[in-house]
């Protein structure tokens, strides 16, 4: 059985690559420019838009960018009624591109009221519904669709999108057998689907089936090789492998194809002090160049801690090492690296007093173990 929490997919600032790697979920890719161009609605800045839907990341739900071909075939039909109908169709899907999920699912719910064979409007309110965490009436609403194009057999690109939110809807209620399952219909019906290959290998990494989780990472970047996230959880699952040379690669590809990312800064920083402690020059100036961006990921100065420690730089050590005590107050690490550094300046009563702390932290895990 897969892990039950494998969905969602948001960047977080502190302690980011951590969390990657250890609470790596489902993902649901999102390009809503894709339907609202075909809608006739001005093109809108990209962005994500985050749901409160899961255990503890955001799920973004919106139309994933695999839904152009079927949002032609969708949209060139007229609702019957009026142009009143099409233009509500268009205004729905602008508030789902908005984050207004109950304007959306309301108007969605006019239209399919009106039209109860719509496709793209059911799809549509299945996903509002989802982001209001009505998560049945989501399931019930995507399974009218997945019946309606089943039976007619045309839209597979539509039917491939519908698949895959049934997986996130599944995994969500913790069928994560069937979220797989479904996931692979969505493979076989459209090969190329992003959002399915990219969700189907996140659940194999959550699951730890390394072999299956890099095949399917691989084919995320070939169908979208400028994806920085698919090519930073891709160096993630290489690391876990053991593969330090594709991990360092998939790495510093990120960096090239986006030289201002802390993804690949602070994942090739982090790896290359482990392999190389503080004898990597190239690892220091990484998780500094993280830094510069944003002081306040632990791994970054815990990182860079840890090797100045080692480079006998024990003052400027310190200032990293007390702000990673900060952002994390439950790990232990900091303050056994201050302690390290203290008594190495001669400052004993300091040290001491880390040791101290690094013990109660022990104690504390001992006992809620």
């Amino acid at each position: 059985m897969l892990a039950a929490r494998f969905l969602a997919h948001d960047f977080r600032a502190i302690s980011f690559r951590a969390e990657i790697i250890e609470s790596l979920k489902i993902s649901y890719s999102v390009d809503l420019n894709k339907i609202v161009n075909k809608l006739g609605l001005p093109r809108l800045t990209p962005k994500l838009l985050s749901a409160v839907c899961l255990i503890t990341l955001s799920f973004c739900a919106v139309i994933p960018a695999q839904t152009k071909i079927s949002v032609e075939n969708q949209t060139g039909k007229t609702l019957p009624g009026s142009s009143d109908m099409d233009e509500l169709r268009r205004e729905a899907f602008q508030d789902l591109r908005n984050g207004l999920w109950t304007s959306s699912k309301a108007k969605f719910h006019v239209l399919t009221e009106k039209q109860p064979d719509d496709t793209l409007s059911l799809y549509g309110l299945s996903l509002a519904a989802f982001n209001l965490q009505e998560t049945q009436t989501a399931k019930v609403q995507i399974d009218k669709v997945i019946d309606i194009l089943n039976k007619n057999r045309t839209n597979d690109p539509l039917l491939a999108d519908c698949y895959v939110l049934s997986a996130v809807i599944a995994a969500n209620q913790k069928q994560n057998e069937s979220a797989v399952e479904t996931l692979e219909k969505a493979i076989s019906l459209v090969p190329d689907h992003f959002d399915a290959n990219f969700s189907l290998a996140r659940a194999y990494f959550g699951n730890g089936d390394l072999t299956k989780a890099t095949r399917y990472f691989e084919r995320s970047v070939e169908i979208q090789p400028e994806n920085i996230r698919a090519r930073f959880y891709l160096a993630s699952t290489f690391e876990k492998l053991g593969n330090s040379g594709g991990a360092l690669a998939a790495y510093r590809e990120i960096i090239r194809l986006e030289p201002g990312s802390i993804q690949g800064y602070l994942g090739l920083g982090v790896l290359l002090l482990k392999e190389k402690g503080g004898n990597s020059p190239e690892g220091i100036a990484a998780l500094e160049r993280v830094l510069e961006t944003n002081g306040e990921i632990y791994e970054a100065r815990i990182g860079l801690g840890k090797a100045l420690v080692q480079k006998e730089n024990y003052r400027e050590a310190l200032v990293h090492l007390k702000k990673a005590a900060e952002l994390v107050t439950d790990n232990p690490e900091p303050h056994y690296q201050l302690a390290l550094a203290y008594q190495k300046l001669g400052m004993k009563s300091e040290a001491k007093a880390e040791m101290e702390i690094v013990k109660r932290i022990h104690s504390l895990r001992r006992l809620r173990n």
